[in-house]
């Protein structure tokens, strides 16, 4: 076992989290086929990602590039780390975010 979320291979953990580092949980590796993309299937894995971090008192959080972050802020994401470059795509960028359950749970934005 590791003690390191995936997300720390590129981005620190903030000082802010790091006393409630057993109270994460990481959304990491979240790819959608083109043909649902545009469904509501992202906001449905996030509501339920949402019902876990609410009933184990945790919190969400994953590392998303500049492109997606807009997507994520949509649906109650903030931004809580600085930007890092993208190890592999150039001229992208990498930030980590924390979803404020409630809003996501509601479907907002």
């Amino acid at each position: 076992g590791t003690d390191r979320f995936p997300f720390e291979d590129h981005v620190a953990m903030p000082r802010s989290l790091s006393d409630r580092r057993h109270a994460l949980m990481e959304i990491s590796k979240l790819a959608v086929l083109p043909e649902l993309q545009g469904t509501d299937l992202v906001l449905r894995l996030f509501q339920a990602a949402a019902r876990e971090t609410i009933i184990e008192g945790g919190l969400a959080v994953c590392i998303a590039t500049s492109r997606l972050q807009k997507h994520y802020r949509r649906l109650g994401a903030q931004v809580i780390s600085g930007k890092v470059p993208h190890p592999v795509v150039p001229r992208e960028t990498l930030a980590l975010l924390a979803f404020k359950t409630e809003s996501f749970l509601k479907g907002k934005g």
